[in-house]
């Protein structure tokens, strides 16, 4: 923290805001508890389907096959480290100021790496669904290329930024010359990355192309869906949505909404609360919606293997969902 100090009328008048600072930061800290608990339930849950059916792949001569894998394994594995390395930086000592300055470019990187892991995997699912219509690659492709150009322009100017939290009693305008230091308890011992106000806008534009993205993956999936759902029963629609994982495309978009609204509209000490659980979000739906077409896709091949029967619906159901039903 700065060695300068505020007078003691300074420090009084700044009573209410860094009372609710402590609050906000150390619901910051209980969320990220809650979002890391959630992310190991579900692995939990998940690691015998990730054995059975998503190691299959690794092997596989099908190309697209093997690299679906990859991006699942890194999509997975990767989570996994960023959750270890934000539980050192909050509940650990290890972080001092200045190692969490550094780590905010990281911190860049990691939503680089992982967004771009997650949207491709909806790329294919989604250019899957289409009948491999070209037209889903020209709309996507440019999404996600700005989306890169936008992060590494964060990246760049990070250098204005800071990890003192003592900007927060200031709304977060980077003047450090007469910041009081914090409490020296829990609730203030909390490494995050503050960029400057001249980044913070396109990190809000980088937001809005996520929500973006999601919302046209979300409409183009009903759309698909209810393109193959005509003139079926209500079961087999059910069990097409529950395949395409529409619940979990719709998980993401409102966690990028809520990230947005945070970002823009929360207090300066609660507008970081969903930046590291969005990726752990992104993470569980995308790993939930790979292993479920997985899984649809091995128990057609078992079903049809044993019996060359059908699997409880009309054959037409059985022909229209043969040629999408994994994500290549």
């Amino acid at each position: 923290m700065s060695s300068s100090s505020a007078p003691p009328a300074g420090i009084a008048a700044l009573e209410p805001t860094l009372i609710t600072i402590g609050y906000d930061l150390l619901a910051t800290k209980r969320y990220w508890v809650a979002i890391t608990a959630l992310w190991a339930y579900e692995y939990l849950l998940t690691v015998g389907d990730e054995v059975r059916y998503a190691w299959k792949g690794k092997g596989t001569k099908n190309t697209m096959r093997c690299i679906i894998f990859w991006l699942f394994f890194l999509n997975r594995y990767l989570c996994l480290i960023i959750i270890v390395i934000t539980n050192v930086a909050y509940f650990t000592l290890l972080f001092t100021q200045e190692i969490c300055y550094r780590y905010g470019f990281v911190e860049q990187l990691e939503t680089l790496f992982m967004v771009t892991i997650v949207e491709v995997l909806v790329l294919l699912r989604v250019y899957a669904l289409s009948g491999h219509k070209q037209y889903v690659l020209f709309i996507a492709i440019p999404l996600i290329t700005v989306q890169w150009a936008l992060l590494l322009y964060q990246d760049v100017l990070y250098k204005d930024g800071t990890s003192n939290l003592g900007v927060l009693l200031f709304a977060r305008e980077l003047d450090t010359s007469a910041i009081p230091p914090l409490p020296d308890i829990d609730a203030y011992k909390l490494c995050l990355a503050i960029p400057s106000t001249e980044i913070v806008r396109a990190g809000e534009t980088f937001l809005s192309l996520c929500i973006v993205y999601d919302g046209l993956a979300v409409l183009s999936i009903v759309y698909f869906v209810s393109q193959q759902a005509k003139g079926f029963h209500l079961a087999p629609i059910i069990e097409l949505v529950q395949r395409d994982g529409l619940l979990y495309f719709a998980v993401m978009f409102s966690s990028n909404f809520v990230w947005l609204m945070m970002a823009l509209h929360a207090r300066p000490s609660l507008g970081f609360i969903q930046n590291q659980p969005a990726m752990v979000i992104w993470s569980i739906a995308v790993n939930r919606i790979t292993m479920n077409l997985q899984r649809t896709s091995e128990e057609k091949i078992e079903f049809n293997s044993w019996t060359g029967g059908h699997r409880g619906f009309d054959t037409e159901i059985e022909s229209t969902l043969e040629h999408d039903i994994e994500l290549e």
